[in-house]
């Protein structure tokens, strides 16, 4: 497209200088140059162009012209002809530095950023005393994340052209470094700050710090000089959340909606405001705000947690579980099967037998997730064995409990639970090996003695004249009397 966009100016070109020929005659001396400034003007770049070209075709030295080929050039996007337009320029007139950055500049739009800093260097050469000229050396350092090298640029710019201004992007650099505290000095070199990016960057620095009250100070001072900037509201926002006191959350939701106001779409904000909703225990609020998130992006996993855990708040621990495994299946948070496990034990933990039944339905969540395996350790499983064991489910028990063991062995009631539940399915040789076990493991002693008890309780059942009492499972025990009636 760009080479079909010139070849039809050149056309442009052929057709308008023979024109121009016909009318001013072949004798009358033109100033194609200055016409061209004048079209320029006008905001016709095709006739601007082509008396660029005519003056350079009647004028091999015309550094000026040149020049101009190269800015229109630029702006039809030919950038290869804009360079070969500075390269002429330059061949003119060697010692004239805006030639060099024009060409530089188009090495940069070219991506070319080591050819650009040469271009600088060769400028800075014939103008060594032009501090903007350091300053944008010093941009092209900081576009390649080479902010060592960018600081001394800023420097010199600094030192030549005495301009605290060129301690923004100083303390940008010491910020991109970590070197926060380096930052903050030098944004506060800066005389008479009157720029919202200044106490913004000076802001960026104390967050990173930590000194979340004297960054909140900052970004207030940096929404007073622009107080229509979301960004600046949502990092004031996240200042406040962090002070983590009831009147600072409700100062945050009121941030965090000012930078929704002027950026509606801003999820982090979106999410904010649920956030200080949740730590302010308005857990329908949280849930409402952070279903509105969903909104925004339904594919937010942070939001649907946070749907969660507010539903967890609320007791609507089934509910809780539906948003919990939608985290658990995105597998986008990090320790998302941590935190449900955590749930899980809370409600295990509590009294209610109904809470332990659902405390197993979470972990099941866990396990049935990819977590699993990250999780699948012997706490977790010993969690899991104890519900279904209150639960009378001794055989499911028995499968967590084995799992258990498979991680850690070491676990003497993890073994005594085992024994137990093998005892409650009547398997009273495997009942004894797992205590026989559990007893080798060193456990206290509360616990050897319960062990020592379950052990008197089912002797008997392994001799030869089975007591009654042992044979919990009629079809069993009809067996067994009909054995024992032959």
């Amino acid at each position: 497209m760009i080479h079909l966009l010139f070849f039809y100016t050149i056309i442009i070109l052929s057709i308008f200088l023979v024109n121009l020929k016909s009318v001013v005659g072949q004798e009358e001396e033109v100033d194609f140059h200055n016409r061209g400034k004048d079209f320029l003007k006008e905001g016709n770049l095709e006739k601007a162009l082509a008396s660029f070209q005519i003056d350079v075709t009647q004028n091999n030295n015309a550094a000026d012209s040149h020049f101009e080929i190269g800015n229109i050039l630029v702006k039809l996007r030919n950038l290869n002809g804009a360079l070969d337009s500075y390269k002429n320029a330059i061949k003119a007139l060697p010692t004239n530095s805006t030639l060099y950055i024009g060409k530089a500049n188009v090495l940069l739009k070219l991506k070319q950023n080591e050819a650009a800093l040469n271009e600088y260097n060769n400028a800075i050469k014939q103008d060594p005393l032009n501090s903007d000229l350091y300053f944008k050396k010093g941009n092209i350092f900081k576009s390649m994340q080479k902010f060592e090298q960018a600081i001394n640029e800023y420097y010199k710019a600094f030192v030549i052209g005495l301009d605290t201004k060129y301690y923004v992007p100083i303390g940008d650099s010491l910020f991109h470094l970590g070197k926060y505290k380096e930052s903050v000095n030098a944004y506060r070199n800066i005389t008479d700050p009157k720029s919202s990016n200044v106490y913004f960057g000076v802001g960026e620095s104390l967050y990173a710090l930590k000194e979340y009250e004297e960054a909140e100070n900052a970004y207030r001072s940096a929404i007073k000089f622009d107080p229509e900037n979301s960004k600046s509201y949502l990092k004031l926002a996240k200042s406040l959340y962090n002070q983590k006191t009831p009147e600072k959350y409700e100062e945050a939701e009121n941030a965090y909606r000012s930078a929704i106001k002027f950026d509606p779409k801003n999820i982090e904000a979106s999410l904010g405001i649920a956030a200080s909703l949740f730590e302010l225990e308005q857990y329908v609020k949280a849930e409402d705000a952070y279903r509105n998130t969903t909104i925004l992006d339904p594919e937010n996993s942070n939001a649907y947690l946070g749907i969660a855990e507010s539903l967890y708040e609320l007791k609507e621990y089934e509910e809780a579980l539906t948003m919990y495994k939608i985290v658990l299946d995105s597998d986008e948070i990090d320790n998302i099967g941590g935190i449900v496990i955590n749930r899980a034990i809370e409600l295990y933990t509590n009294e209610k037998i109904d809470n332990k039944l659902i405390a197993l339905t979470y972990l099941n969540a866990v396990l049935e997730s990819d977590y699993g395996k990250y999780y699948g350790d012997s706490n977790l499983y010993f969690i899991m064995g104890n519900s279904y064991f209150e639960t009378e489910n001794y055989e499911n028990a028995l499968k967590a409990y084995k799992e258990s063991v498979m991680y850690d062995d070491t676990n003497s009631t993890v073994y005594f639970l085992k024994g137990k539940s093998y005892a409650a399915l009547e398997e009273y040789k495997k009942a004894m090996k797992a205590y026989n076990k559990a007893i080798k493991l060193n456990p206290s002693a509360q616990e050897l003695n319960d062990i020592k008890n379950a052990i008197d309780k089912i002797k008997p059942c392994l001799v030869a004249n089975i007591p009654d009492y042992c044979i919990q499972n009629k079809e069993i025990k009809n067996n067994y009397k009909i054995l024992q009636h032959t």
